[in-house]
């Protein structure tokens, strides 16, 4: 008697678990652990991600792509560039911030809409950070007579003139994008979580 008492008390459960009527409380109606999962495909702070993204000025101009189709459609293809999904780590500053900080919480095939205010994309155009002092003599060795409020190329980087002071010439070299608010549409292709690289 002791023995199919026994027996009942560790089969119940058992039975009861395999029928659905006893259940962890983490896991779900198919028997999967949600919580696990979904860390295991959300993209978290240290984790290797590749995206798809396209990249806009809030009236639709695109200014970057990684699909080559989107690029060919708006007429902005380079021939020099390789098209593929970009791969950095997330939280790792290697990206503007609002772009690092809006990929948190993804998952893998997801597609979501990023708007980047300038203080977390490329910051003040006017910012002193992005001035240089720069001899005059570099400009003139260029066939270029510097003036105040004029831009100049230098090897494909716009600079425009601050001031001059004799032989000293401030250039601000802030990126295009500075003082704009950007969109991006950005799809997860692929995630290797932080420690499995």
């Amino acid at each position: 008697m002791k023995f199919y008492l026994f027996l009942a008390l560790v089969t119940l459960p058992l039975l009861l678990g395999g029928c659905g009527l006893i259940k962890n409380k983490n896991t779900a109606s198919d028997g999967s652990n949600p919580s696990v999962e979904a860390a295991a495909d959300t993209i978290e702070k240290g984790d290797t991600i590749s995206v798809d993204y396209i990249g806009t000025l809030e009236d639709g101009t695109l200014f970057d792509t990684s699909i080559e189709a989107k690029a060919k459609e708006q007429n902005k293809l380079n021939p020099a560039r390789k098209y593929e999904p970009l791969t950095f780590v997330a939280g790792a500053g290697q990206m503007i911030p609002g772009f690092d900080e809006g990929v948190i919480g993804m998952k893998k095939g997801e597609t979501k809409k990023l708007v980047v205010s300038p203080d977390k994309a490329y910051g003040d155009p006017n910012d002193p950070k992005y001035n240089i002092n720069m001899n005059i003599e570099t400009f003139k060795l260029a066939g270029i007579n510097p003036e105040i409020g004029k831009a100049y190329d230098f090897g494909g980087q716009k600079a425009r003139i601050m001031s001059i002071s004799g032989t000293d010439v401030v250039a601000n070299f802030a990126p295009e994008l500075a003082g704009k608010t950007l969109v991006f549409e950005v799809t997860v292709r692929n995630l290797t979580k932080a420690g499995q690289q």
